[in-house]
């Protein structure tokens, strides 16, 4: 379903425009429960709130920088696998540590 009564501005149509609800079956489909928008959906180059579920982390962005490619900020400073599976492990079991 898209919203009819918005322009897009690259394109010049009307089919460019998601509804809410369409761009969070996309981001489920994408994430799973990863990331939750908690913001306003005023489109997808409108920045708004969204919710890292996997620390809590509450971040601005725009809502196609999620779907195609921006991670959590406070996450992404986590290179590899082997880190990422550790913190997961220590937040689990809430041991405390330093990053």
């Amino acid at each position: 379903m898209l919203l009819k009564s918005q322009m897009c501005p690259y394109c010049e149509s009307y089919s460019c425009f998601k509804t809410k609800e369409v761009f969070i079956q996309e981001l489920n489909e994408k994430y799973g429960q990863e990331y939750t928008l908690i913001g306003d959906y005023l489109g997808t180059n409108t920045n708004t709130l969204f919710k890292h579920n996997d620390c809590g982390f509450i971040f601005q962005n725009k809502p196609h920088n999620i779907l195609n490619k921006a991670p959590c900020p406070k996450c992404k400073r986590f290179n590899s696998k082997g880190e990422l599976a550790i913190k997961k492990i220590l937040d689990k079991h809430e041991i405390h540590y330093e990053s």
